[in-house]
């Protein structure tokens, strides 16, 4: 899968050279963020965070592999109409009308906790569980 590891989020600030005060505490950071993506991308689950614009700010690689999107497409900014559009044309939709599901589901200005199940184009039951965030955005 063509796909920034977390590493290589990274590689420009490890190729500065850095001194003065802050840089400890900027060295500590950055170890802290790699371990926290490289925990996000070997959960057993997918996960995707959106913000209030319904844009997407992370997915992990297991939403990547089980909705099988491809991260040339699903990239932090992408639409969530871009996203749904994806995943139809993966066969990774809701198997009812996978357009009005995605309009009512996610156009919902009604953005708090929700926990689903449905059947996927592909065959496969998927449970999803969505929890509003401060900033107006989901996980």
């Amino acid at each position: 899968m063509n796909r920034a590891q977390p590493a290589d989020l990274f590689a420009d600030w490890d190729s500065q050279d850095r001194s003065g005060p802050l840089s400890d505490r900027e060295t500590e950071l950055i170890r802290q963020n790699r371990l926290f993506m490289a925990a996000l991308d070997n959960m057993p689950h997918g996960l995707a965070m959106f913000d209030a614009d319904m844009k997407l700010i992370f997915c992990n690689a297991k939403y990547l592999e089980m909705y099988r999107v491809s991260a040339d497409i699903v990239k932090p900014g992408v639409s969530v109409d871009a996203l749904a559009a994806a995943r139809l044309a993966a066969g990774t939709g809701p198997k009812v009308d996978g357009e009005s599901y995605f309009a009512d589901r996610i156009r919902s200005e009604n953005r708090s906790t929700l926990a689903s199940e449905m059947e996927l184009q592909d065959g496969r039951i998927c449970a999803s569980a969505r929890q509003a965030i401060p900033d107006g955005g989901w996980v």
